[in-house]
């Protein structure tokens, strides 16, 4: 094996581990920042009781909801689904243009599957957007009826 490519490898072994370790960061923090909120919310009513009866009234089931993040989180992943569909498509279409101004059949297939992979995820984008709106609509309509 080449030095450059050990290296490469090693680069890519530490990128990898550095984007693992900001992510356990990341989930650390959240879970700190949700057992500290519990623990005021505790605190505030006096008794595990006091807030299992209020999350039953309208403005308990409010905060649940503000609370769990879900509606966040399907922003969230259409959004990276954006971002990276976009990537691929900028991705695929450079390569088209790299293989047009020297002719080879490899980066022509490249520029097709990033091309093509990145159109894939802006159109999931757009169909889950429209599924995460609708999904809303219905939910907010079962709850008034």
């Amino acid at each position: 094996m080449r030095a450059s490519l050990v290296a490469l490898i090693l680069g890519e072994m530490a990128f990898v581990a550095f984007v693992l370790w900001l992510a356990a960061g990341f989930v650390r923090d959240r879970t700190r920042q949700r057992a500290e909120l519990q623990a005021r919310l505790v605190e505030r009513f006096g008794s595990a009781q006091e807030v299992v009866a209020f999350l039953a009234t309208d403005a308990g089931r409010g905060l649940e909801r503000a609370l769990s993040g879900r509606r966040d989180v399907q922003t969230r992943q259409i959004l990276v689904a954006v971002q990276l569909g976009i990537v691929l498509v900028a991705t695929g279409t450079g390569l088209g243009l790299a293989e047009s101004l020297r002719p080879n059949p490899d980066l022509a297939t490249w520029a097709l599957a990033c091309a093509a992979t990145g159109t894939g995820l802006l159109v999931a984008a757009v169909v889950s957007r429209r599924l995460s709106r609708a999904w809303a609509a219905k939910d907010s309509g079962e709850a008034r009826g």
